[in-house]
């Protein structure tokens, strides 16, 4: 583990994450190779493919944001919208408080080439993200977290357990409940300024990983949690690989872990491609069914991120760290699998010292059935 160079706190905070990784870890990582300038792949695509692999491309959704539906928030849809558009998303995930009023204007519509979904921001004990829900549901206020999740689930939505380390709407589980797919691992900017919340992000990576190591197949996914015009919509900016910004594909592409975060839609981004002996690329939130010796090739992939530092996860806790030294990089990881392996591989890009996130991907997985 390479760990010798990091500042202090987040130093504790890998060191932490490996304590509480199983050490049934399985993935046998045998090398790590940069790629030369002259052969590198574009980072968005598998190699040799085209700009859409497999009838699915890259889409900038903005996730986890309030019109003044909201109780606490002044936003007129229109100027959501139209704030979106600006910073170049596709899909935007409507979630108010307890409501689905926002769902029913006469402006919820694709607008200024942005598509709306419906969704809710349900909160009683904790604050949970609902993706595409049918606009007349009922919004579950009041309800305990047993009887929500399976309400959502049986509408149509995705569920996801939103800001679990804020102070003010903390999530009341030690682990998240069965039918919850996914974790808000980034919820606005990463350093939150008040002084109990500023790493509630950091707890929120995790978090997660402590999910990931044991066995729960749960993705991770930014939120802006904007609730005021002029407030950036994409900060984090989520990018899914879909086939169409439309409501069911990107929850699909959400659900299936094909989703990225970086700062904002100009921050550096990282990309994660795996191969089965030399097969074609397959994307983020893979799983592979493996049930004999078989040689894996992951590509890690960065644009626009020289000078940061590149984090490679696993079951074990931190892997791998390699400093990123040009605007277009990419790192190529050979590894080996068999019938008994049950792991993942995940990526973090972090500013130079270590501790402010400026990408992350979801997980590739081994074997994994949770």
């Amino acid at each position: 583990m390479m760990v010798s160079s990091i500042p202090g706190f987040f130093r504790l905070f890998l060191l932490l994450s490996a304590a509480t990784a199983s050490a049934a870890a399985t993935l046998e990582l045998l090398s790590f190779d940069e790629t030369p300038p002259e052969a590198l792949s574009d980072p968005s695509r598998p190699a040799g493919g085209g700009a859409r692999t497999n009838g699915l491309e890259w889409f900038l959704f903005a996730n986890h944001c309030h019109t003044r539906a909201s109780h606490d928030s002044s936003t007129p849809l229109p100027a959501l919208l139209a704030q979106a558009a600006l910073h170049g998303a596709a899909s935007i995930n409507i979630t108010d408080h307890r409501t689905l009023d926002a769902c029913n204007y006469p402006s919820f519509e694709p607008s200024f080439g942005v598509i709306p979904i419906c969704g809710e921001e349900w909160g009683s004990d904790g604050h949970a993200g609902l993706l595409n829900m049918p606009p007349d549901a009922d919004p579950m206020d009041g309800w305990e977290i047993s009887d929500m999740v399976p309400e959502a689930r049986a509408l149509g939505a995705t569920v996801i357990a939103n800001h679990p380390f804020f102070s003010g709407d903390p999530w009341p589980e030690q682990r998240i409940s069965a039918g919850i797919e996914g974790i808000e691992v980034w919820n606005s900017i990463w350093w939150w300024p008040q002084s109990g919340d500023w790493r509630a992000n950091q707890r929120a990576i995790r978090w997660w990983q402590e999910h990931l190591v044991e066995g729960r197949r749960v993705f991770g996914i930014g939120g802006s949690d904007v609730h005021y015009v002029g407030l950036q919509p994409l900060r984090p900016c989520n990018y899914v690989f879909a086939a169409t910004p439309e409501p069911d594909d990107v929850q699909a592409a959400v659900a299936g872990g094909r989703i990225g975060i970086s700062e904002d839609e100009n921050a550096p981004r990282a990309f994660l491609w795996v191969s089965v002996d030399g097969g074609e690329e397959l994307p983020i939130g893979t799983n592979l069914v493996v049930t004999e010796p078989t040689g894996l090739r992951f590509r890690i992939a960065i644009k626009q991120g020289k000078g940061d530092e590149l984090y490679l996860y696993t079951r074990e806790g931190l892997v791998h760290s390699a400093r990123v030294d040009r605007k277009r990089w990419e790192l190529v990881v050979a590894a080996r699998a068999d019938a008994g392996s049950h792991d993942f591989l995940r990526v973090e890009l972090r500013a130079a010292a270590g501790a402010r996130m400026r990408s992350l991907t979801n997980p590739i997985y081994v074997n994994y059935t949770g």
